[in-house]
């Protein structure tokens, strides 16, 4: 199947964008018999002009500052191939990313969209931040929204759709300027189209962050949290088996899961008050 990746990129991430693109060109280079192509969306970046000539099968569109969600959304009608691919500018792919999605499709039909481990870094054996998050990341995740081999969720770190099934859904990501919850919006509404396929073979590393940095994305996070509502379906969730226990399990230890979800926390109360002062 073709394949078109979808990445937002703001301020600040154009070297991490670099690294992105290299590990796009190997694995454009395993995908036998399809084409892709990359749709790199300018969310205020000084200038991305450059890499057209630098890197295979590049296009960039401007996004004007308007923040991640409108970002992708914008990227997604520019995308011209049948399969539609996300990852974030500040992540990695394996060499066989783009040919692991396309064998999914084919082997698996009836899945609208495909989701693969959101929890990888690429330093994750070296780093103890990173040891931690990606073991903190996997236990929440697996225990909220994988259930065998279908996902839940989705997390733009690492998905895929088909293109005729997002094209039509009108702001797939939701109009959110805040970089966290766009995910959990598109999840919702995908699940509402079909099922969402879950698929360990889809590799995606993430940029190392120091433990600072890792809160803080944690509360960026808990600032999104606070535009969406819990699904029906992901009620009664236990939450110290989910964000406690679990972690604890893959070797998490307690205080860094209790810095994880307070951090969460301080995130989703501090906007939900700026969102009430606004009324």
């Amino acid at each position: 199947m073709d394949i078109s990746v979808v990445i937002p990129v703001h301020r600040g991430r154009e070297k991490d964008l670099e690294l992105l693109l290299s590990s796009l060109d190997r694995a454009q280079e395993n995908l036998v018999d399809s084409q892709s192509e990359v749709v790199v969306v300018d969310d205020g970046c000084e200038s991305l002009e450059g890499l057209r000539s630098r890197y295979k099968d590049v296009c960039v569109i401007l996004n004007h500052g308007k923040g991640p969600s409108a970002a992708r959304n914008w990227g997604v009608e520019h995308a011209r191939y049948e399969v539609v691919a996300f990852t974030d500018s500040d992540c990695v792919v394996d060499p066989f990313w783009l040919r692991n999605i396309s064998s999914h499709f084919n082997t698996n039909p009836e899945n609208v969209a495909v989701q693969g481990p959101p929890w990888n870094f690429m330093g994750q054996r070296y780093t103890t931040v990173s040891k931690y998050e990606a073991g903190f990341y996997e236990a929440v995740f697996r225990l909220r929204h994988v259930v065998g081999n279908r996902a839940k969720n989705v997390d733009t770190r690492n998905f895929a759709a088909k293109r005729k099934v997002i094209r039509p859904i009108a702001s797939l990501f939701g109009d959110l300027k805040i970089a966290g919850g766009d995910d959990r919006v598109c999840g919702l509404k995908l699940r509402e189209k079909g099922r969402i396929g879950w698929d360990e073979s889809l590799l995606v590393y993430h940029k190392d962050l120091c433990f600072r940095d890792q809160m803080r994305s944690h509360r960026r996070h808990g600032q999104g949290r606070a535009y969406w509502d819990y699904a029906p379906d992901l009620m009664g969730v236990n939450r110290r088996e989910t964000y406690l226990e679990g972690p604890r399990r893959l070797g998490v230890p307690a205080w860094y899961a209790m810095a994880a979800n307070l951090s969460f926390l301080w995130g989703q109360c501090t906007e939900m008050v700026k969102v009430y002062l606004k009324k």
